[in-house]
């Protein structure tokens, strides 16, 4: 049996429930890593695989398992030590009923503190995916509800293997943030290439031949480098607090606070910022639900704490919604956003 584990901590309050939904209760459970973590991986098979949806869930099913077929990957959870309290829903604000102007921020139950997560598998190549699914899912990503928003943050403490080493000499241990850059450039690079090799070298084993496409964007959100990329965002002026704390939007007071200032027009009474290119529902378009294409969460290395952002261009974004791409590009210019990949990638 190959294994990898994986010790975490939350930085950010996880907002997860049971199978119940119950919203008395908060709960990380394995089986939504295991959904994220097939979210990641189509979002690096996306290189290979472009529009050939298909031959895309082949292969994700033979990997994580469906209802024709058991998973060749497990995925457990062990808990260390971890917090339950109520925390603020991240811009989710609670209004005036008679004057629609915003109030307080809604808080729900949320966990924080240290977790493990451990991935095993008869099979060292399909147990390599899992991995790197898993690994960019902690370093690009966040989980639970609102995790496009700096909800469920993750930092990796430490990766132990039995059995397995990634052929990628993946990096988690970050001095500041030119030292995250640096290396998460690299490293998001050389994973995609291995998926690529991985999945090819599976396809034959399959014995189907994939079908690649690409004529724009794919229609799910993939780490092509044309059509997504991975910011950071810092603000310097001694902001020590991280999570959203301010009941006052004109006046943040942390790092998130500061990013929802930016995001956000609290001049108006929907306190939102009206744009369907961040994300649906908006307004009368509920029905047209879209998890947003801009993932927005927290990276603490030993000496910073700065934002991750990640972008995902789709095409179409919705069937029936028209949006303009260049709106999210000139949202992340205007706040100066620093681009940190792709600086140069090659297939």
């Amino acid at each position: 049996m190959h294994k990898a584990e994986f010790e975490v901590e939350a930085i950010t309050p996880i907002f997860m429930r049971g199978a119940d939904q119950d919203q008395s209760q908060a709960e990380i459970r394995a089986s939504s890593i295991k959904g994220l973590m097939r979210w990641w991986f189509r979002a690096l098979a996306g290189n290979y695989f472009g529009d050939d949806v298909a031959g895309l869930k082949k292969v994700e099913d033979y990997v994580f398992g469906s209802t024709g077929g058991r998973s060749r990957v497990v995925v457990e959870l062990k808990i260390d030590n971890l917090k339950y309290s109520k925390s603020p829903l991240p811009m989710v604000w609670r209004k005036d009923r008679i004057t629609k102007k915003t109030i307080e921020r809604l808080k729900s139950n949320a966990i924080e503190g240290k977790f493990k997560v451990c991935i095993e598998s008869y099979n060292n190549d399909l147990l390599e995916l899992a991995f790197y699914s898993l690994y960019t899912l902690f370093t690009l990503g966040s989980i639970g509800f609102r995790h496009t928003r700096g909800a469920g943050s993750i930092k990796i403490n430490a990766i132990n293997y039995e059995n397995f080493k990634p052929n990628v000499n993946v990096s988690y241990d970050f001095k500041d943030k030119n030292d995250f850059c640096r290396k998460i450039n690299g490293t998001i690079s050389k994973i995609i290439k291995a998926t690529n090799k991985i999945i090819r070298d599976l396809a034959n084993k399959l014995n189907f031949k994939p079908n690649p496409v690409f004529s724009d964007c794919c229609r799910y959100s993939a780490l092509i480098p044309n059509c997504a990329g991975i910011y950071v965002w810092y603000k310097n002026n001694g902001v020590k607090d991280i999570y959203y704390k301010s009941d006052e939007p004109s006046r943040p007071e942390s790092l998130l606070d500061h990013f929802e200032n930016k995001f956000k027009s609290y001049s108006n009474i929907n306190y939102g910022f009206e744009n369907y290119i961040f994300g649906l529902p908006r307004a009368n378009k509920r029905k047209y639900r879209r998890i947003s294409p801009m993932h927005v969460g927290v990276v603490k290395t030993n000496n910073e704490t700065f934002l991750k952002i990640i972008i995902f261009k789709t095409d179409p974004y919705h069937p029936k919604v028209k949006v303009n791409w260049s709106d999210l590009d000139k949202f992340l210019e205007d706040i100066e956003a620093e681009k940190i990949w792709p600086e140069v990638f090659k297939k």
